[in-house]
């Protein structure tokens, strides 16, 4: 999610508010550093922004 984040030249203030309500560059940050994970709905928003799964292309990583 960084990497597309960086690439698409957005701020985590500025994804959080493309991904939508409810998301904060905070939960953003924790995010990209694994230090939390989120919830269903949230990961089907980053899924429609990256254009994929990150669960399924790395099965190390799990959500809730």
């Amino acid at each position: 999610m960084r990497k597309k984040r960086i690439d698409m030249g957005l701020s985590m203030t500025k994804l959080a508010k493309l991904l939508g309500v409810g998301v904060t560059d905070s939960a953003i940050e924790k995010w990209e550093k694994n230090q939390n994970r989120p919830t269903e709905p949230f990961h089907a928003r980053i899924v429609e922004f990256l254009g994929f799964d990150p669960e399924l292309e790395n099965p190390t990583i799990s959500y809730p």
